[in-house]
C-alpha cells in the first residue's frame, strides 16, 4: 500500500493571507520576524551532497536619493472583489474620502491571486510617521490591515517595476504566472505603461521578480528596508491594532 504525500496546509492560502498569519504569529512570539527567518535560511550550507539555498545579498538601491517610505491602503471592504469592481470603486464615496485624506498620493489597484481592490500609495518623507499614517488611514477606511515600507536597515525588499504595458490586468496576470501574487499596480504611472510595486517580506521573491522583469523588459529598482503589516485577521482586530498605535502616539504628544 503506497503512502500518499501529505498536503501542505498553507498551500491553499493566498500570499496576502499568509502575510497576515505570519504577522499575527510574530506578535504572539510564535515565530521569528521575516528578516530573522531569512538570516537563518542564509546560514544554511551544503550538507551530505544536498544543495541548500544560497544567501540572499541585499544592497541598498542607488537609483534615487528620495527615501522609499510608503503606506499602501485600500478603501474596499468587499470580499472577492474583481478588477471591474475595483475600477468602479475609484469613484466610490469611501475611496474619495481616502483620496481627500491623502493629497498627492497615487491611485492604483492592489492585486492578489483572484481579485483586486482600489488602493492608494502614500509617500512620506519621515519614516517615523508611517505607522501613525497607516493606523489613521486603516481606521478611517475600516480595513483589516494596512502595510507600509520604511527604507533603511532591514531584510525586506520593495521592488518597483516600470512595465512597458498599459494593461494592469495583463501585467497582474503575467506577474502571477511568475509567482508574484500580491502587488500594487498604478495605471498611467509611466509614459510607456504602468508602475508595479511588490513588497517582498524577507526578499524571497527576488528571483521571481527579476525573471519577470527580464521577460517583460521592465525597469527594476530595489529598495531595502522593513515592511510592516499593521492590523488583524478581522476588521475588529484591525480596529483595535490601529487604535493602539494612535493612542500611543497621543500619549507621546501629551508628554512632549
Amino acid at each position: 500500500m503506497s503512502k500518499t504525500k501529505a498536503s501542505d496546509p498553507l498551500r491553499p492560502l493566498p500570499q496576502k493571507a499568509l502575510a497576515l498569519l505570519a504577522a499575527r504569529m510574530v506578535r504572539e512570539g510564535r515565530m521569528p520576524s521575516p528578516g530573522r527567518l531569512m538570516d537563518a535560511l542564509s546560514g544554511l550550507h551544503r550538507r551530505r551532497g544536498s544543495l541548500s539555498p544560497s544567501p540572499l545579498k541585499l544592497e541598498r538601491s542607488s537609483e534615487s536619493t528620495t527615501p522609499y517610505h510608503r503606506v499602501f491602503v485600500s478603501s474596499s471592504t468587499r470580499e472577492n472583489s474583481t478588477l471591474d469592481q475595483a475600477r468602479a470603486g475609484l469613484q466610490s464615496a469611501p475611496f474619495l474620502k481616502l483620496a481627500e485624506m491623502t493629497p498627492g498620493a497615487e491611485s492604483g489597484f492592489g492585486f492578489w491571486a483572484d481579485g483586486a481592490e482600489e488602493s492608494r500609495i502614500v509617500s512620506l518623507e519621515n519614516a517615523r510617521a508611517l505607522a501613525q499614517m497607516a493606523a489613521r488611514l486603516g481606521k478611517a477606511a475600516q480595513q483589516k490591515a494596512v502595510v507600509y515600507f520604511a527604507e533603511g536597515d532591514g531584510n525586506d525588499v520593495a521592488h518597483v517595476l516600470t512595465v512597458p504595458d498599459s494593461d494592469p490586468a495583463r501585467v497582474a496576470a503575467e506577474m502571477l504566472r511568475h509567482g508574484i501574487e500580491y502587488k500594487t499596480i498604478v495605471p498611467g504611472g509611466s509614459s510607456s505603461g504602468v508602475i508595479a510595486h511588490v513588497l517582498d517580506f524577507g526578499g524571497g521573491l527576488s528571483p521571481n521578480v527579476e525573471a519577470y522583469a527580464r521577460e517583460s523588459r521592465a525597469a527594476h529598482a530595489r529598495r531595502i528596508g522593513t515592511a510592516h503589516l499593521v492590523g488583524g485577521e478581522t476588521r475588529e482586530e484591525g480596529l483595535r491594532a490601529f487604535e493602539r498605535i494612535l493612542q500611543g502616539v497621543a500619549r507621546i504628544s501629551e508628554k512632549g
